[in-house]
């Protein structure tokens, strides 16, 4: 799980090239995962539906981004019966980047 603003900034600096970058055609997600659960544990339980779905690993995240004309077909919902969604909380990329900023701000202040 994040703990301080460095990781937070290390989470969004590592997101996969493009990602989050084209809201009106993905909705994008940072799934934070909380010790123990590493992010190769976690893209177990990720599913993903192919054309619709996508899923990288990162360092205490998952980088999730679905189709938004079809994020009705996905499969990021089936992720909340598992045993693993205990240690996990998920975030929109627009909250993830807005939260750093409001840090970055504090920061400067």
């Amino acid at each position: 799980m994040v703990r301080s603003h460095q990781q937070l900034r290390a989470v969004v600096g590592e997101a996969p090239s493009g990602f989050g970058q084209q809201p009106g055609t993905y909705h994008s997600d940072v799934i934070f995962l909380k010790g123990p659960l590493t992010s190769r544990q976690a893209m177990r339980v990720v599913k993903q539906r192919d054309e619709v779905d996508q899923a990288w690993p990162g360092t205490g995240v998952v980088y999730f981004a679905r189709l938004s004309e079809r994020r009705t077909q996905s499969r990021m919902s089936s992720i909340v019966g598992t045993p693993e969604y205990q240690q996990m909380t998920i975030r929109s990329w627009a909250t993830t980047t807005k939260l750093l900023g409001l840090l970055d701000g504090r920061a400067c202040a």
